[in-house]
C-alpha cells in the first residue's frame, strides 16, 4: 500500500535540521511530496525576501533522493489543495 507523506518549508538556505526532518517524514509513509513556500509567502510570513528564488529551491528540494516529487505551494496563501491533490496519509493511517 502506498502511503503518501506532504511535508511543507521555506527550505531557503537548507540545513541539517531540514535534511533531518525530510528523511523522517519520509521514514513516514512510501512516498515523499515537498511543498515549497512561494516567494511571496515568505515575504508575508517572514517579512523578508527569500535569498533563493521559489524555482531555485524547488529545483533544489526535487534533487533529494529521498523526495519523490517536489511541488509549489498553493498560489493563495491559506488555501491546501495540494493536500486535496496529493492524498497525503491521515492521522491513524500511518
Amino acid at each position: 500500500m502506498s502511503r503518501t507523506v506532504l511535508a511543507f518549508g521555506t527550505f531557503d538556505t537548507f540545513h541539517p535540521g531540514h535534511d533531518y526532518f525530510l528523511r523522517q517524514a519520509r521514514s513516514l509513509g512510501t512516498r515523499l511530496v515537498v511543498a515549497v513556500a512561494r516567494d511571496e509567502h515568505v515575504q508575508t510570513v517572514k517579512k523578508k525576501n527569500p535569498k533563493r528564488s521559489e524555482e531555485e529551491r524547488l529545483k533544489m528540494i526535487s534533487t533529494l533522493p529521498y523526495v519523490d516529487e517536489a511541488v509549489l505551494s498553493d498560489r493563495t496563501l491559506g488555501t491546501y489543495t495540494i493536500i486535496i491533490e496529493q492524498q497525503p496519509a491521515g492521522e491513524g493511517e500511518l
